[in-house]
């Protein structure tokens, strides 16, 4: 069974990618709303997938990143979709130099959501 970690802070999107990724899809989804317990549980492992918000409180995509890759570089390679209201900027820049694919929430819809993700993991 995939499981997949969701950390997003913002309630309406979490609750939304939660239920397209169980109900949906049929994912088991732990979902976290900030920055500090996501990567908390990134250690933890055993994630088919983590979808990690740019903007969270306590610390953010980039930093959750740098500790990733700094601390346990073997963690670093696992799946991770960056998903962001950011579509330029410095953080936008910083994100992408990690390599890791990037959603821009505006131009998601369910539909394409669920197909992006069971390509991820196939």
């Amino acid at each position: 069974m995939n499981r997949i970690l969701l950390i997003e802070d913002d309630e309406l999107f979490g609750k939304i990618y939660t239920d397209l990724l169980s109900q949906e899809a049929g994912y088991t989804v732990e979902w976290v709303m900030d920055g500090e317990s996501g990567y908390k549980k990134i250690v933890e492992g055993g994630w088919s997938l983590i979808l990690l918000d740019s903007l969270l409180p306590k610390m953010n995509a980039v930093d959750i990143l740098n500790k990733i890759k700094l601390s346990d570089p073997s963690k670093f390679r696992q799946k991770i979709l960056i998903i962001t209201n950011l579509e330029s900027g410095k953080m936008m820049e910083d994100i992408k130099s990690f390599g890791f694919e990037v959603i821009i929430k505006s131009d998601l819809d369910p539909g394409h959501f669920v197909s992006k993700i069971k390509n991820l993991l196939q």
